[in-house]
């Protein structure tokens, strides 16, 4: 119970001075994730097999929201910190 008060009271002098108690100045972390997409099982072979492949490569890019940015030329976000 003593840990959750000493917690409280760092957390409070935190966000009425901006500094620790010990003085120290309290910096935000930024938290940046790794993109990782899962491998596109589909090697793309000529015009043989473009429209399987382009679906596949499509749907990866749909799983993490990215579509917008190859199908309708979106700029690259500036803040590369992660929103949620």
């Amino acid at each position: 119970m003593q840990a959750l008060e000493k917690l409280a009271q760092l957390l409070a002098a935190k966000n009425t001075e901006g500094t620790s108690s010990a003085g120290t100045i309290v910096q935000p972390i930024k938290v940046v994730h790794k993109l990782e997409l899962i491998p596109c099982d589909v090697m793309l072979n000529s015009v043989g097999n473009y429209l399987r492949w382009s679906r596949r490569v499509l749907l990866i890019f749909k799983t993490k929201d990215l579509e917008g940015y190859v199908l309708r030329g979106m700029d690259e976000p500036t803040e590369k910190t992660d929103q949620h």
